[in-house]
């Protein structure tokens, strides 16, 4: 009966007497290692993006502030050129290529040199102008 008690005696348990590492801390260790090395490479010095710069296009008013003429076509009035032949050509009513370019009613004449400034859309005249 001794004996049986001085061989149990005898035997260790593993969690008591021994230091039992887990198989992952070399693992660990390794990586540990590699991010280390990582950090101490010299990094290139990253350059600021450059800033994407929109084009400002000026907006083209017409004199009284009433359109806008950064989007219309500007056409340059010929020798022989009439009004009507220019609201022909751009197939625009008469009326609202007057308005459009405050052209007096009771004489719409146009000089050769003159900008004329053509809508994009259609523009709405008030009854009397």
């Amino acid at each position: 009966m001794t004996d049986e008690i001085k061989n149990t005696n005898e035997t260790k348990p593993a969690g008591l007497t021994e230091v039992v590492k887990p198989a992952f801390k070399a693992d660990a260790d390794a990586g540990l290692s590699k991010l280390t090395e990582k950090l101490a490479e010299p990094t290139k010095p990253v350059a600021p993006k450059p800033e994407t710069v929109k084009e400002v296009k000026p907006v083209l008013k017409d004199p009284k502030g009433m359109f806008d003429y950064s989007n219309c076509k500007q056409y340059v009035v010929q020798q022989g050129d009439t009004l009507l032949d220019v609201a022909q050509k751009f197939v625009v009513a008469l009326q609202q290529l007057r308005y459009f370019n405050h052209l007096d009613k009771e004489d719409p004449v146009i000089r050769p040199g003159k900008t004329l400034y053509i809508p994009d859309k259609p523009i709405n005249v008030p009854y009397g102008e």
